[in-house]
């Protein structure tokens, strides 16, 4: 089975770690080599990458990422909205919100 690694901070972070997927918190300076690293670990399946990070990455990475077929790199807004809602249980399966009580 191929793992799930989410490259972000604080509550977008927190989140995941909720649901057991694997997060890598890091600073800007450093998003752009932790995400090509993940990319070539050949146990990833999934790569969610906050919308914070991915703001964070040069033309090259950014583009790196969107041709990325395996794993898949997906970015998510840290709004906490229904769109962000249906992006995550479309990702991971489940439903965070319904799981943490939340509207």
């Amino acid at each position: 089975m191929m793992d799930i690694v989410a490259i972000g901070k604080g509550d977008f972070a927190l989140g995941l770690r909720l649901v057991d997927i694997k997060v890598k918190e890091v600073p800007d300076k450093d998003v752009e080599k932790v995400l090509m690293k993940t990319i070539e670990d050949q146990n990833v399946g999934i790569i969610i990458l906050s919308e914070q990070c991915a703001a964070s990455l040069s033309p090259l990475a950014k583009e790196t990422a969107l041709q990325s077929v395996k794993p898949v790199v997906v970015t998510l807004s840290g709004k906490a909205d229904q769109t962000l809602r249906d992006r995550i249980r479309s990702v991971v399966g489940v439903d965070l919100v319904a799981q943490s009580g939340g509207k």
